[in-house]
């Protein structure tokens, strides 16, 4: 199977959609040709790259005066992008703060609709991950994961995410705000240890009690992070081309995936933005396999290896019952 672990939804939304959404709605105040677009929701090639600039690609999204049936059109946007790209199933995460500024929908009916119509396009194929923004009022992050106790949001959702700027993320705040989703039996992500401090990582496991890291690439450098990790069977959901752009790896001779899986690591290989990105499935395991064959001197055969060694973590993880 084809799977990829780490999907947000707006980084997933086509430029083409986009424009069109535009021009039909006459929204040329956000941008008055698809190159315009383009060049706000994507990384030219001479462009300055940082964490705090890939934010800022997602400003766009937040502008469109979002409805019932712009949501549904880009749900099946997406849809037929993951099946062009022959996607068998995705961890997709999906925020509700921009939905909700323009939509007078409460909260459980918005993820509710949005399960439906995933489920609609393509169903058995999602699964879906809400996502708690770092930097969002903490009131507001208490609502958001005070819907695990809605019975319907537990068949809505496989987990909860913890994305934005890390540099205000606080376990003390999580530990006991995602306790119940852990009682659940849902699945807890945090993107940590991507470009702050590697210690996130570890009080995420054992604070927060994650069982997902998003990058954590940080505690490559700390290998009683990584044991730690693998005693609580914590996997790293690790994206190369969007470290490269948020500048959590110099350069991809540097990146330490290869450093994680000797440590006995499980790590598995997703896209995270694939159109802010500009990036694919294909394109990330092949950037997996010059990074093996430049960097550490595999051969063809044992890049392979690995990089089928991902794909079955990477199905394990999303299919263990």
């Amino acid at each position: 199977m084809r799977i990829d672990p780490h999907i947000h939804l707006s980084g997933a939304i086509p430029v083409d959609f986009l424009w069109e959404v535009i021009q039909e709605y006459g929204l040329f105040y956000l941008a008055e040709n698809r190159d315009d677009i383009v060049k706000a929701v994507t990384f030219a090639a001479n462009e300055q790259c940082d964490f705090h600039r890939f934010l800022h690609k997602f400003d766009l999204f937040d502008q469109i005066p979002w409805n019932e049936e712009l949501l549904r059109l880009s749900i099946l946007a997406v849809v037929r992008q993951l099946q062009k790209d022959n996607i068998d199933y995705v961890w997709l995460r999906f925020s509700v703060n921009k939905y909700l500024t323009f939509m007078n929908w409460h909260r459980v009916d918005l993820i509710q609709f949005i399960h439906a119509t995933f489920e609609k396009y393509a169903p058995g194929m999602v699964g879906l991950v809400l996502s708690l923004k770092y930097e969002s009022p903490k009131a507001a992050q208490r609502q958001l994961a005070n819907l695990i106790h809605q019975g319907d949001i537990k068949q809505c959702l496989v987990g909860i995410d913890l994305v934005g700027d890390e540099a205000v993320y606080e376990p003390e705040f999580y530990a006991g705000l995602l306790r119940p989703w852990r009682d659940a039996g849902k699945l807890l992500f945090a993107h940590v240890g991507e470009t702050r401090s590697a210690f996130n990582v570890m009080s995420a496991i054992q604070q927060v009690g994650v069982t997902e890291v998003c990058h954590g690439i940080r505690a490559v450098s700390f290998p009683s992070i990584i044991e730690v990790a693998n005693q609580y069977d914590v996997c790293f959901h690790m994206t190369i081309t969007s470290n490269l752009l948020t500048k959590a790896i110099p350069a991809l001779n540097e990146h330490p995936l290869n450093e994680f899986l000797r440590r006995g690591a499980k790590v598995t290989l997703g896209t995270d933005d694939p159109v802010i990105c500009s990036t694919t499935l294909d394109r990330e395991f092949g950037l997996l396999s010059e990074l093996l064959l430049r960097r550490y001197n595999y051969d063809e055969t044992k890049a392979l290896a690995v990089r089928t060694q991902l794909a079955d973590i990477a199905e394990e993880r999303c299919f263990r019952k």
